[in-house]
């Protein structure tokens, strides 16, 4: 009785464990191309799977890949590089356009001005 008893405690804890090991999804090709990994071995003969981009150091003798922290405040600083380049790119196409906008306002002329303050403003509703 005590074996029964015993059999099927130890098969309740191990088979929901198994059911969850079960469910798990493994990696589709297209997150296989989102994370590109690739094994370095150093010349130490260590072999790391780790980011293409991602560098090895040696600090106090200890070879291994860098923190995550700092991995990933390097790409935040590329980041904001980039970032920041666009904003550069869209003021100066802002500028354009305020360039333009008075050119045409010029070349309109006081017809558009009359028509413009002529119409009442339209509200569109959700009907």
């Amino acid at each position: 009785m005590r074996a029964i008893f015993l059999a099927i405690f130890v098969l309740g804890i191990s088979l929901p464990g198994r059911a969850f090991a079960a469910e798990e999804k493994k990696p589709t090709e297209s997150e296989a191309d989102d994370y590109k990994f690739e094994t370095i071995t150093t010349k130490e003969g260590l072999k790391f799977r780790v980011p293409k981009d991602m560098p090895i150091e040696s600090r106090d003798g200890v070879t291994a890949p860098v923190s995550t922290e700092e991995y990933v405040y390097v790409k935040f600083k590329r980041l904001d590089k980039r970032l920041d380049g666009f904003d550069k790119k869209l003021e100066g196409m802002e500028q354009k356009l305020g360039r333009i906008e008075k050119i045409t306002l010029a070349a309109a002329g006081d017809k558009f001005k009359e028509a413009s303050t002529d119409e009442k403003p339209r509200v569109l509703t959700s009907r």
